[in-house]
């Protein structure tokens, strides 16, 4: 029975009524002023307890979460932070400074070269000043957003200094690219919020720490020693020890630059009629092949030649399909950004049934708003991942799927959308860079020349702990 009262509702609602929103980045100069501040949050932070059907919905939000370096600044001792997973401490190179994402080892993982770099970063590189707290607002107008702004984000006086904020107004359901997005999410089992067609629900412990995950194993959890918990503050995990996990979970933040202009001069470039001119409809179905849906939403695997605005609207249909009848990528092209995030059951060579298994053992809950600086010189998406395993899940995504030129046995053919076009390891006689492969019959299409659509302009993993973990961590321990 998951404890929803104790969870962060960030990690089972996407707050879809709150269009507003705003992120703040905060580095933690005086640990006690921090406490006090982060404490008189907590009971302001929402939790995911189902409200009465006939209550209205919330106009507001809030949510924390703290990065290894933030909680070693707030207090939380040595011993305590090596029960944390590698992949967000940093391991034996933690530093409290540090951010694991921006090291040379996870820009060659999740291939962060050139523009994307961290030394470019806007937030979380090496070059910026630490991100210790994340604190999200949401509101669902402009007004109350900036009330609770005001009200709630932190200052000199509270300890902190902000680092880095950015706003965003999701005044739709598309990206910037243009796509209908959100659509596709994991369900999860036990939770009120019903599944639509189509959607798989997973065991919470894909997403939740303390609960059975997808192995039917409990993910590891960090622990706190009971002396360090006098008021009892974190459940008992039965092994002498206190569950700082439970409830919680991690957060694989990343700001992603979308280059909506050269996304789309691309598109039509490589699809002009003979005599020069643009060709809107095959500009449109070359976006929407290495995209995976219709700017609608429809998804190629049911609509494979033309948009079907009908379909692409209606959440009973749009995300109800497989790939396993489409297994050559007639439809929908194996290496389509869709396609690879989420494969279904078709991962080539398993079975049906196999592909199920491994899928399921490897989702994100994808939590994105879309953001366009005042200044109109970048626009792109507020990307952060929901997992209870940052390796198994968010990395893996990253490394397997998306940035593998050799995903669903191609060659030559990483994700054309999320990752750049430099190949690490080029076959012999083959291209240094990544094509876009289009099956079709009775000859294939290769798209050359592909450029890198989305940057990286920031990022980090984030700690959300439940409510109860808040109080400990923000508590004079």
């Amino acid at each position: 029975m998951l404890e929803f009262k104790d969870i962060q509702a960030f990690i089972l609602s996407g707050y879809g009524h709150q269009t507003y929103s705003c992120f703040y980045f905060y580095q933690i100069n005086d640990a006690s002023q921090a406490r006090q501040w982060l404490n008189s949050l907590v009971p302001k932070v929402t939790h995911a307890e189902q409200r009465d059907p006939d209550a209205e919905k919330p106009p507001t939000a809030i949510n924390l979460a703290f990065s290894a370096g933030g909680l070693t600044a707030l207090g939380i001792d040595s011993e305590t932070l090596s029960s944390f997973p590698r992949e967000f401490t940093g391991g034996d190179n933690f530093s409290g400074s540090a951010n694991p994402m921006s090291s040379n080892e996870s820009a060659d993982l999740l291939q962060d070269w050139g523009d994307s770099a961290p030394d470019n970063w806007q937030f979380g590189g090496p070059q910026n000043a630490p991100a210790h707290v994340q604190l999200m607002f949401f509101a669902t107008t402009k007004e109350e957003l900036e009330t609770l702004c005001n009200q709630h984000k932190g200052n000199d006086s509270h300890g902190v200094t902000e680092v880095y904020q950015q706003h965003s107004n999701r005044s739709g359901d598309r990206e910037a690219f243009g796509f209908h997005d959100g659509i596709s999410q994991p369900g999860i089992i036990g939770s009120y919020i019903p599944t639509k067609p189509g959607q798989r629900s997973v065991n919470p412990g894909e997403f939740i720490l303390g609960y059975a995950n997808a192995y039917d194993q409990k993910p590891p959890s960090p622990t706190v020693s009971n002396s360090k918990d006098p008021l009892n503050i974190l459940p008992d995990n039965g092994e002498n020890q206190r569950d700082l996990g439970k409830n919680g979970t991690y957060l694989a933040v990343r700001k992603l630059e979308q280059h909506v202009d050269a996304f789309w001069d691309f598109c039509a470039e490589k699809t002009k009629n003979t005599d020069g001119s643009n060709n809107e409809d095959k500009k449109t179905w070359l976006a929407s092949k290495m995209i995976g849906r219709w700017p609608s939403g429809a998804p190629l695997a049911l609509c494979p030649m033309k948009d079907d605005p009908a379909i692409g609207a209606d959440p009973l249909q749009n995300n109800n399909f497989v790939y396993s009848d489409d297994p050559n990528g007639l439809g929908c092209p194996m290496g389509a950004h869709l396609r690879r995030g989420n494969p279904r059951d078709n991962l080539p060579p398993d079975s049906i049934e196999t592909s199920i298994k491994v899928t399921d053992r490897h989702r994100i809950i994808r939590r994105g708003r879309p953001y366009n600086d005042a200044d109109g010189n970048e626009q792109g998406l507020m990307f952060m991942a929901v997992n209870a395993d940052i390796q198994r899940q968010f990395q893996f995504v990253m490394q397997t799927w998306i940035n593998s030129p050799k995903f669903g046995l191609m060659d030559e053919n990483k994700d054309p959308i999320l990752s750049g076009p430099k190949l690490l390891a080029p076959a012999p006689n083959g291209s240094k860079e990544s094509v876009m492969v289009i099956p079709q019959e009775p000859v294939r299409q290769r798209i050359n020349g592909l450029k890198r659509f989305v940057d990286v302009r920031g990022g980090g993993y984030f700690f959300m702990p439940g409510i109860k973990a808040l109080q400990f961590i923000t508590s004079n321990q």
